[in-house]
């Protein structure tokens, strides 16, 4: 067998999977990933029965896992893994070889077994090195539940066409399209199901049901972890709408320690549809500190410096939308954007990392982030 030739011939099936997968041809890219596996699959097996060596085997092991995995093919990923992790693959491929079944475990979770999802209601499930068997900080669960309430309420006020609310609670008018309840736990996993419903029987303004509202959510999510600012600019052209939803996605993000992954099972035109959100709270923090200067006039960059600090916000005044951040050597008032509104109460009273610039004199809040 030569393994050079056909490993090629593997990776050239896997090219053309990535092609069809940017084409959205989801039915062919598996179909190509699933053959790019089988073959993968038998020179990696292969090359540990004759031990042609390390790490050669375990990085054609590893290759096979990854492509299981890209084809959905997650039990077979399993096995691959596991046949890697038997023998003593080096440190870093284990490594990754580790990483790889978290997201085949974290694909499993998101599956919906023995639950059947109806119209507005979604899955939310999370997993990292700070989730096992059922098991969090009770801050990671929550708080993501609470944002994501708070992407239903602010995605339906901005297609009812409302100017952003800067403070307050969402309008009686609206409020009766977005009550929500939050399911037990499911067994073995942290997942959990949150159920949206509207007192009325008229449609919501702006969307024919609860279900076009968790899909414009899910969609804009994926657009978020592509780093596609251009395609969310265009669904959301409202910069404060835009900013606060980019903020709470944030705020749902991996912390890239305890929580490595998170993802949304939902119902769309009675399919299932799963989305995760994989990009870290810090390379997301990078992106939005890019984008702003993007979006800036190359003047206006080189006049307003963009800087960090950390300390503890110790004050936030809703009506003005200030808060005060305490450091070490003083205290600094801060301008509050109104899509950041939402983010900065859930700080009160915490160690924070803090982005800002000075315009006209005053100091404006860019991004904020926990310790």
């Amino acid at each position: 067998m030569d393994i050079r030739i056909l490993h090629n011939e593997a990776m050239d099936l896997a090219d053309r999977a990535d092609l069809c997968k940017l084409r959205k041809e989801t039915d062919e890219s598996l179909r190509l990933y699933e053959l790019a596996f089988e073959k993968e699959r038998k020179i990696a097996i292969y090359a540990r029965e004759n031990r042609i060596g390390e790490p050669t085997e375990s990085v054609l092991i590893r290759s096979a896992a990854s492509l299981a995995y890209n084809a959905k093919l997650y039990r077979e990923a399993e096995k691959m893994i596991a046949y890697a992790l038997w023998e003593e693959p080096p440190f870093e491929i284990a490594e990754e070889l580790r990483d790889l079944l978290e997201m085949v475990n974290f694909e499993r979770h998101m599956q919906v077994k023995g639950v059947e999802l109806q119209e507005g209601e979604i899955q939310l499930v999370i997993s990292g090195k700070g989730v096992s068997n059922g098991i969090a900080k009770s801050e990671e669960v929550l708080s993501r539940i609470n944002n994501f309430v708070k992407l239903t309420e602010r995605t339906i006020e901005r297609t009812a066409g409302k100017p952003f609310r800067k403070n307050g609670q969402i309008s009686k008018e609206l409020k009766p399209y977005c009550n929500s309840f939050l399911s037990a736990l499911r067994p073995a996993s942290l997942a959990f199901t949150i159920k949206f419903s509207k007192d009325k029987d008229t449609p919501i303004p702006g969307f024919n049901s609860l279900e076009h509202v968790i899909e414009d959510i899910t969609t804009n999510i994926a657009l978020i972890d592509d780093d596609n600012m251009e395609a969310l600019k265009a669904n959301i052209p409202d910069e404060s709408y835009r900013s606060n939803f980019i903020a709470l996605t944030k705020e749902l993000a991996p912390d890239g320690e305890e929580v490595s992954l998170f993802g949304i099972t939902s119902i769309n035109n009675g399919v299932q549809k799963r989305t995760s959100l994989q990009k870290s709270r810090k390379s997301m923090i990078e992106s939005i500190k890019k984008n702003i200067e993007n979006d800036e006039p190359q003047s206006t960059r080189r006049n307003s410096e963009l800087i960090e600090i950390k300390g503890m916000l110790t004050a936030a005044d809703a009506i003005g939308q200030k808060v005060k951040i305490y450091t070490e050597n003083k205290t600094i008032q801060l301008f509050v954007p109104d899509g950041l509104s939402d983010i900065v109460k859930s700080y009160w009273e915490s160690e924070v990392t803090v982005r800002y610039r000075t315009k006209s004199g005053k100091k404006y809040l860019e991004t904020i982030d926990g310790i």
